[in-house]
């Protein structure tokens, strides 16, 4: 878990949204570096995972049926299709002569069963290091006032990583200023660093970013007065500091409550996720 900073910088929903945020994201970074090392990157995409998870729990399911079950956009669960159908793990079926004949429904091949298993099974691999950031956003996201409520559906643990990495990055562009997660991310790692001062290279290991992709969310952020720099750290009067403005901090309170009600939503599932895991969450 990272300092927390300065009281009178920001406020505890702040810095609570922060950890809760921050423990998702790296969950789902170290989810699909774990799916990439085992099975490859063209599986590590959101759609493919939710297409191939629900396929494989139903067994046979029509394209629309498959569009409304998962939630996700129509286009791109027609090109998850075209790919999986490619790799040879779904196959495409006409629907019955005396039933829907101009249905199309997506049936699931034993590749794909297997295919299915091995997402889970990465997802097991790096259980440890999961489990870290799974009990931690389960213990902000009650700060946050989420209750737990039991889901309906009983899913894969590769869907419901899925459930919750789409969730977070419709929120987090949602409610950052230019619609950019990235730079959510990066005020939100300001936000629960320290006194609101943070290095360059701390802020683009926490948000996934290139040194040049930081710089890049950085400027952005400065220019529109949400962030300063300066020179001179601890230990390295040369380092660059990253730091937090009072438009910054107003505009991480409005983020927050932005994040309030998703995060309390989220909970079920990452209570899902706990059990997947064999976790006690408390």
């Amino acid at each position: 878990m990272t300092d927390q900073p300065d009281q009178h910088r920001t406020s505890q929903q702040v810095r609570d949204t922060a950890e809760f945020i921050l423990a998702i994201h790296r969950f789902g970074e170290i989810s699909s570096l774990a799916i990439i090392d085992a099975v490859g990157d063209v599986y590590s995409d959101n759609t493919v995972i939710a297409c191939l998870s629900e396929v494989a729990r139903q067994g046979e399911l029509r394209l629309r049926d498959l569009i409304e079950q998962t939630e996700l956009p129509g286009p791109q669960l027609v090109r998850a299709v075209d790919r999986l159908e490619a790799l040879g793990d779904v196959l495409r079926r006409p629907g019955p002569a005396d039933g829907d004949g101009r249905a199309v429904f997506i049936a699931i091949t034993p590749s794909g069963i297997e295919r299915s298993a091995e997402l889970d099974r990465a997802i097991f691999a790096d259980r440890d290091d999961i489990a870290v950031e799974v009990k931690t956003a389960i213990e902000y996201s009650h700060r946050l006032g989420g209750d737990i409520m039991l889901r309906d559906r009983d899913e894969s643990l590769s869907f419901d990583l899925v459930v919750l990495g789409t969730a977070l990055g419709r929120t987090t562009r949602a409610i950052s200023p230019s619609g950019d997660t990235s730079e959510a991310l990066a005020l939100f790692t300001l936000a629960a660093t320290a006194g609101g001062t943070s290095r360059p290279t701390w802020i683009s290991r926490q948000v996934g970013l290139t040194s040049g992709g930081t710089t890049k969310v950085l400027d952005r952020l400065e220019r529109a007065g949400h962030i300063e720099r300066s020179f001179g750290l601890p230990g390295d009067r040369r380092g660059v500091a990253v730091s937090l403005t009072d438009a910054g901090i107003e505009l991480l309170e409005q983020m927050a409550d932005g994040m309030a009600l998703p995060a309390r939503q989220m909970l079920p599932v990452l209570h899902e996720i706990a059990a997947h895991l064999d976790l006690d969450p408390a």
